[in-house]
């Protein structure tokens, strides 16, 4: 948000940010408090916003649906069910 220095002998530099609607200042103290809070504020105008693209057409296509005793066919091929669930999920379809 903002970055001011302070101090005549002993210089230092407030950097005040705003994160999640909390309002933070730090106090620094360097030997060069000119060049860095200098450096903060170039770097803070420099940086650009990600963009957002939208979407502005949706395709919506239909996919081929699997016949029942195919999945089940597969599931046992895997050995995600034993034979005996297959001829009783079979016969239920």
């Amino acid at each position: 948000m903002s970055v001011s220095t302070m101090g005549l002998i002993h210089k230092k530099f407030n950097l005040t940010t705003k994160k999640d609607d909390k309002i933070e200042t730090d106090i620094f103290s360097c030997d060069r408090v000119d060049i860095i809070a200098q450096k903060i504020v170039e770097n803070r105008n420099s940086y650009v916003k990600p963009k957002v693209v939208e979407a502005k057409t949706v395709i919506i296509e239909e996919a081929n649906k699997d016949k029942a005793s195919e999945i089940l066919q597969r599931r046992l091929a895997r050995g995600e069910i034993t034979l005996d669930e297959f001829h009783q999920k079979i016969q239920r379809t």
